[in-house]
């Protein structure tokens, strides 16, 4: 039932038949587990309990380390997620270790740059920034490419990439889900308040 609930956006009704559905799952079925864990930690995010999603993914994972969708979402919530929840040097060693294991999905390669930018590392964040054409990432790509200028020396032409992360913003809106909607919004006003500071003089 927790899918139709989810369809409805029941996400308290999905996650109370997903635990329930763990509870009942025998320990030796960890794939069934894992999967288990995964989509309650999608609906846990849904219902914006940042927290609880970030132990269920992370709990996945340490029953199948190899399990993509969960270190997916782990490292996106861990780079993008609330500041109570974010955690971009583990992000970072979520994207490098799958790397490693040969994934070649572009979203890794964006994470990367990401986490490499929450922590001041800029070298190489634009190339990895470029690694998708995914509409899906386009405007957190726009945000975080401000994050790659120096916004002292460069303040005109951050100014000028920022409004150009709004616009998209502004675009993308009526397609994005609550989740994708707050992650921009954080951004944003994250943005907003360095562009305040006054480190950063207007241009």
């Amino acid at each position: 039932m927790s899918r139709d609930e989810a369809l409805q956006r029941k996400w308290p009704d999905a996650i109370d038949d997903l635990t329930r559905a763990l509870d009942e799952a025998p320990i030796e079925d960890v794939a069934g587990r894992v999967e288990l864990l995964t989509e309650r930690g999608e609906y846990y995010r849904r219902n914006r309990n940042f927290q609880a999603a970030r132990v269920d993914w992370q709990n996945a994972l340490e029953l199948s380390p190899v399990e993509t969708t969960a270190a997916l979402h782990l490292a996106r919530l861990l780079v993008l997620g609330p500041p109570d929840v974010q955690d971009p040097n583990r992000s970072r060693a979520l994207a490098q270790e799958f790397k490693a294991q040969g994934s070649t999905d572009p979203v890794w390669d964006v994470l990367l740059g990401m986490a490499n930018l929450r922590l001041g590392e800029k070298t190489g964040a634009k190339e990895l920034l470029s690694a998708t054409d995914a509409d899906e990432w386009q405007t957190l790509i726009a945000y975080f490419r401000v994050l790659d200028y120096d916004l002292h020396a460069e303040n005109e032409l951050a100014r000028r990439c920022f409004a150009d992360a709004v616009e998209r913003h502004h675009r993308q809106l009526s397609s994005m889900a609550d989740y994708q909607a707050e992650e921009l919004d954080r951004l944003r006003a994250e943005i907003e308040l360095l562009f305040q500071s006054d480190a950063v003089p207007n241009p």
